[in-house]
């Protein structure tokens, strides 16, 4: 059963857009703070799981094994988007990062012994379609590495989404899950930032600067990934799995407004078609569950 906290009960679908605008605003983070990835990630981490361990009153530094593997598996994730929104435009990013449900669907049988049905593989064949027609041809060093890193987000989205169908996701305690997932966040990025000496950062940069990490640290890791996961706790899975794909949208108006990034209309169009392949992969799983695991084909 979900948990509660006192104070902590918004509209379960104003929690899930808000979430989604400041998880869309992920791309200015990673653009207007100038520190290291790893640095960046590490205060943003440190700054959440303090903020909830407040909330919750637990300071205790040990977490379950099942968190250390989504939080291995959370580190790659922000770590490959910090680098791929500094390369690429935000939508384009984004929208190769929510390739991931077409990719375990090409994962499902030998990760989780799931035989996908003909339409969920036609929807994932739609969503790469989307993914190579947003992804324009890129000759420039940075901008290759940056699609490569935006696509392997995307598998390290895939991989959230398997260990959530694994029952190693827990987010029936959305503040608790915030505290844990952040904790082995910050300590998966501290210890590669000592490793790769850029932790003089800490010190060396501006305090306003680490102050904005801090902000966007209980914005974004603390309130939006809270609010994601108490939307899921209490919202049907079909309404969750359309609203969240308005990340992408907001991401794509960040973009404009803020570095006057525009699509062509073949990118806008690939676009459309990894959001639809995302939410109607999400419906059917839903579908699924519900069914008792019945597929249909």
């Amino acid at each position: 059963m979900p948990k509660d906290h006192p104070g902590i009960s918004p509209s379960p679908i104003l929690a899930l857009l808000v979430s989604q605008a400041i998880f869309g605003a992920w791309g200015v983070v990673a653009r207007g703070i100038h520190l290291d990835g790893r640095v960046l990630v590490f205060i943003m981490a440190a700054s959440a799981y303090l903020g909830s361990s407040f909330i919750l009153a637990r300071w205790r530094l040990r977490v379950p094994k099942r968190s250390l593997w989504v939080g291995l598996n959370l580190t790659l994730d922000v770590l490959l988007l910090i680098y791929a929104y500094r390369h690429l435009p935000l939508a384009v990013v984004i929208t190769l990062h929510y390739m991931g449900p077409m990719i375990v669907q090409i994962m499902a049988p030998l990760a989780l012994g799931e035989r996908p049905s003909r339409r969920q593989m036609g929807l994932a064949a739609m969503g790469f379609l989307g993914g190579a027609l947003i992804a324009e041809p890129k000759f420039h060093a940075g901008e290759i590495l940056g699609m490569a890193a935006a696509l392997g987000s995307a598998f390290t989205l895939a991989g959230n989404i398997i260990l959530q169908k694994r029952r190693m996701l827990d987010v029936a305690d959305p503040l608790r899950a915030v505290s844990e997932y952040n904790l082995v966040l910050a300590l998966f990025t501290g210890a590669t930032m000592f490793i790769g000496n850029e932790a003089h950062e800490l010190f060396s940069r501006g305090m306003a600067t680490i102050l904005y990490a801090i902000l966007a640290g209980v914005l974004v890791q603390g309130a939006a990934m809270f609010l994601f996961n108490y939307s899921l706790t209490r919202m049907r899975g079909t309404v969750v799995a359309v609203v969240s794909s308005s990340e992408i949208v907001f991401a794509a108006l960040f973009g404009l407004l803020i570095y006057h990034e525009t699509l062509d209309i073949v990118q806008m169009t690939g676009m459309g078609l990894v959001i639809y392949a995302v939410m109607t992969l999400k419906m059917l799983e839903q579908n699924y569950s519900r069914s008792g695991g019945e597929a249909h084909g």
